[in-house]
């Protein structure tokens, strides 16, 4: 059990890492966060700025920042998984929460993204800007992000307390100790010479 704990703790620290790095990408590229403020992390994304191909593309950079919330969303499939499921057993947790935030957040950006791709084709310059500002695609992944970080910390906590029990003895999650065993054989030799 205590493996599992761990492999779980382990596996929620790889999906917020993962979740976490993107998602940097992802606000830095919608405007939220400049990256160049993290110094030294981000010295990388500073030089490797995005290629003149987006500069008011504005079609370009939602793209962008639907590509980066899928890559987020698929590394955070099990809350939509279990999610999902537990809605459609009619027995909705905290999994079918996040995954409806998030695919509420995605889905309308998805929609505000085609909307402004009509609005571009059609030259209407101030429709386009007006949509721009309707992507939440980076809060679908930030809401993501921000739960597995939750889940990760919750997943360390409950292994330390779950080691911090083990060491007190008559805990029924304490290994047993030698008096108790030596007890055990007693009472087994006890009931050995009475038969």
């Amino acid at each position: 059990k205590n493996s599992v704990r761990a492999t779980k703790a382990v596996r929620l620290t790889r999906q917020y890492l993962g979740s976490g790095v993107v998602g940097l990408d992802l606000a830095g590229a919608e405007g939220i966060v400049p990256l160049e403020n993290f110094h030294p992390i981000f010295d990388l994304a500073r030089e490797l700025s995005l290629p003149s191909f987006f500069d008011n593309n504005h079609v370009a950079m939602g793209l962008l920042q639907l590509l980066l919330a899928v890559v987020i969303m698929v590394i955070n499939q099990r809350f939509f998984i279990s999610g999902f499921k537990s809605l459609w057993h009619r027995a909705p947790n905290m999994d079918a929460l996040v995954a409806l935030g998030a695919a509420a957040a995605f889905g309308y950006s998805t929609f505000a993204l085609f909307a402004m791709t009509d609005a571009q084709v059609r030259g209407d310059a101030d429709a386009v800007m007006s949509y721009m500002h309707e992507f939440y695609f980076e809060s679908a992944a930030m809401i993501l992000a921000l739960i597995t970080l939750g889940k990760m910390l919750e997943a360390r906590s409950k292994g330390k307390t779950t080691d911090a029990l083990k060491k007190f003895p008559g805990c029924p999650l304490s290994p047993p100790h030698h008096s108790s065993e030596r007890h055990r054989r007693q009472r087994d030799m006890r009931t050995s010479h009475s038969e």
